[in-house]
C-alpha cells in the first residue's frame, strides 16, 4: 500500500512539509506519480529505524536550580 505526503507525516508525527523536504533530499523514498508523492509502508519503516533511534538520558548528577 503506498502513502500520500500527509498519511506519511501522520505515521511520523511529523508535517507534510518535513515529508516532503526528506522525499527530496533522498531520506525517505518514495516515487512521484502525476505531481504527488507516493511512499510505500516499508519505506517509512525503514526511514525510522535509522533516523528516530533516541538514545536515553544520561545517568548522572542534577544540578539544583536557584
Amino acid at each position: 500500500m503506498t502513502l500520500t505526503t500527509a498519511e506519511a507525516a501522520d505515521r511520523l508525527r511529523k508535517t507534510p512539509w518535513f515529508v516532503r523536504k526528506i522525499l527530496n533530499t533522498g531520506e525517505l523514498v518514495g516515487s512521484r506519480y502525476g505531481g504527488e508523492w507516493h511512499i510505500t509502508e516499508e519505506a517509512v519503516a525503514a526511514y525510522v529505524s535509522a533516523h528516530m533511534n533516541v538514545a536515553p538520558p544520561k545517568p548522572g548528577r542534577r544540578r539544583k536550580r536557584r
